[in-house]
């Protein structure tokens, strides 16, 4: 994939076909008959295994007792506060090495896959947490807007950013073209709407050449509902989430189109994902057992309806939402998995564009970890080395478009180093000269799949680095429920970045090459088209306002865990 990623490579831009990823990711017929002649042997019925018809999984019917043999392994249920939770797994479990090659991972095991939802005396589990709640969201920041100040001109852009201050910002052009096939989409929970009335207000304010009645396609998978028009729901359900991003998108693109993929979360949960890829790659729910077809439950919901590779992806995706790692259930295991799943979509020329978090280093919880809640939280589907990752900055009091900026100041971009995947290739030289040249000066320790050392370290100074790049993410006009806000967030920043790629796509495809695809090689090959951010810090969030009892990271020359690569010039 990383040679179909390099500009410099003469595949560059050869993406695969959906058969050829099916084929790529299949398991050997060796495999398949080496588990099930290891489960036989081991006292298995052969009628109590099957595998699915992706063959990604074996399946089988044990008790608990002929489980903890089978795996050499002590099965417990483990209390968590965080998450309000019992989970069900092991400390540890053990295969046959020579069998050992042939498995990703047991599920019920170190993974703790199995949720059951708990009562309100669940007891502490010793990860050094208390009772902090998850927030999903990259929730903008919002202020009601008064009408006088709706318009304003470029030399006000640092009071409210509008279109036109996104334009001039970063150089975009007028886009002019709009290939049949080139729709960027956006990603949304259900229980956060589009609405359409606010994009016409809000195009017929800041972007007048956007005709009204302008929409997206609309995907609502598995039984969601993304949209409203009805008043009584439009009070309850617009989202600010959702018109955030569709008002920084349309008025880049147009006239291409954009597509709403809804997935039916009005409580988040941290498998806010897998309906989303299900409906993306039908092999991906294909889990058969006992009559039972389809995702984790209790991790990913139980929904009536399934959709399971019934939709085409667009060829850019800015998603908005994210949790952060330590959260999932099934720790690196179900990541991985998960991750692997962006890589197919980047290995066919889809790019996956996710906003970085609005809380430094102490990730969407507000809180870092351990005994000292001073150990950094990264975010789960930043942290993934196939897609990327946005971060956040502003323009600086009484500046303009052309003019330098820093990372956000009323909030911190979300970035640090991921504790379940290495640093990619593609940025190996980027994350070591900043960790030489701008060392932080915290102790660290060096890790992968989730297992943090207690050795004092508090980040993980070889894990993927993020966010990638940033664009603005502060002081956005935005309109929800007729009312007319200021915004911001990482939420803001990356589809102004998804948008931007769509733009490119649409040129490349008018000259009949294909789409970019996996962008991170080329990006981190060409730092030059950057504007380098080198002042800010992420001295917001945490328990103690100010991260994780520091100022997190801090912005330097090249790229940094607080802007990435800097903003597009």
């Amino acid at each position: 994939m990383l040679r179909r990623s390099d500009p410099d490579s003469p595949t560059y831009g050869h993406h695969y076909t959906k058969d050829q990823i099916r084929d790529l990711f299949s398991p050997t017929d060796e495999s398949i008959l080496r588990v099930r002649q290891w489960l036989v042997a081991s006292g298995i019925p052969e009628g109590k295994i099957t595998v699915s018809q992706t063959k990604s999984w074996v399946n089988f019917e044990a008790s608990i007792g002929r489980l903890e043999q089978l795996l050499n392994a002590k099965y417990h249920v483990y209390d968590n506060l965080v998450t309000r939770t019992e989970h069900f797994g092991t400390d540890e479990y053990y295969l046959p090495e020579d069998l050992a090659v042939h498995i990703d991972f047991v599920l019920p095991g170190t993974a703790f896959s199995r949720f059951h939802q708990g009562g309100v005396d669940l007891k502490k589990r010793k990860l050094g947490l208390t009772g902090t709640k998850s927030r999903p969201l990259r929730p903008p920041l919002c202020w009601e807007l008064p009408k006088a100040d709706f318009l304003g001109s470029l030399a006000d852009c640092y009071n409210q950013i509008t279109p036109a201050c996104i334009k001039a910002m970063y150089n975009i052009p007028q886009a002019r073209l709009a290939h049949p096939s080139n729709k960027l989409g956006i990603y949304e929970l259900n229980g956060d709407a589009y609405v359409q009335s606010d994009l016409d207000m809000f195009t017929k304010l800041y972007a007048p050449y956007v005709p009204p009645g302008t929409a997206p396609l609309v995907h609502n998978i598995d039984g969601s509902n993304g949209t409203s028009e009805d008043p009584d729901m439009v009070r309850q359900k617009a989202g600010s989430e959702s018109m955030l991003d569709f008002e920084m998108v349309v008025p880049i693109i147009y006239p291409q189109g954009t597509v709403l993929y809804s997935v039916p979360y009005p409580d988040p949960k941290p498998g806010i994902f897998n309906l989303f890829l299900d409906a993306l790659d039908g092999s991906y729910c294909d889990r058969t057992s006992h009559g039972y077809t389809g995702d984790t439950p209790k991790i990913d919901g139980v929904y009536p309806m399934r959709d399971c590779g019934t939709l085409a992806a667009t060829n850019v995706i800015s998603i908005s939402y994210g949790f952060p790692e330590f959260m999932y259930p099934a720790r690196y295991e179900y990541l991985e998995r998960q991750c692997d799943e962006w890589m197919k979509l980047a290995l066919a020329g889809i790019t996956v564009v996710v906003a970085s978090g609005d809380n430094g280093v102490a990730g969407n919880t507000n809180a870092c970890l351990g005994k000292l809640k001073n150990i950094f939280v990264p975010d789960a589907v930043s942290s993934c080395p196939y897609v990327t990752s946005v971060g956040s900055t502003v323009l600086p009091p009484h500046k303009r478009p052309g003019d330098q900026e820093t990372a956000t100041t009323s909030f911190s971009s979300g970035g640090g180093f991921s504790n379940i995947f290495k640093t990619p290739s593609y940025q190996k030289r980027a994350v070591a000269d900043h960790l030489f040249y701008f060392n932080p000066g915290y102790p660290s320790y060096n890790t992968s799949r989730g297992q943090i050392p207690k050795n004092g370290g508090i980040y993980n100074a070889q894990g993927r680095g993020f966010p990638d790049l940033s664009a603005n993410g502060d002081n956005s006009a935005v309109i929800t429920n007729g009312i007319a806000w200021l915004g911001g967030g990482t939420s803001q920043a990356a589809p102004i970045i998804a948008a931007m790629f769509n733009l490119v796509n649409e040129e490349r495809l008018a000259a009949n090459k294909s789409t970019i695809g996996f962008v991170n090689p080329m990006l981190y090959k060409h730092p030059e088209i950057f504007n380098d951010i080198r002042v800010g810090k992420q001295d917001k969030g945490g328990l103690y306002d100010n991260g994780c009892g520091n100022d997190g990271f801090q912005c330097g020359q090249g790229w940094d865990p607080v802007t990435g690569l800097g903003t597009p010039d």
